[in-house]
């Protein structure tokens, strides 16, 4: 796995891995023939540090691995004050005046 943000590689930590286990029961799960669907096991990884005001995030595999589905998650963060309101807007350039 490499993880460049904003072109430079980071370090990244496995935060869930699965067992042995888990992988044999994925691959013996049947599919009902509807829908062809790849079976996916759960693997996470986080920063070991954040970058502010990043620009981009580019994840590599390595060929061996397969096909990978990538679902990318930046936490974000306040404070609130008694009494007070955590407000989060929708990512995306801003929208303009009349929108």
């Amino acid at each position: 796995l490499t993880v460049l943000v904003d072109g430079k590689k980071i370090a990244m930590e496995v935060v869930i891995f699965p067992t042995v286990e888990t992988v044999h029961s994925v691959l013996q799960r049947t599919s009902d023939g509807s829908h062809a669907h790849p079976k996916l096991v759960l693997v996470r990884w986080q920063a070991k540090r954040s970058e502010p005001k990043l620009a981009s995030v580019e994840v590599s595999f390595p060929p061996n691995v397969g096909p990978v589905l990538v679902t990318y998650l930046q936490p974000r963060s306040q404070l609130v004050k008694p009494g007070s309101q955590a407000s989060f807007h929708q990512w995306g350039p801003p929208k303009a005046a009349g929108q």
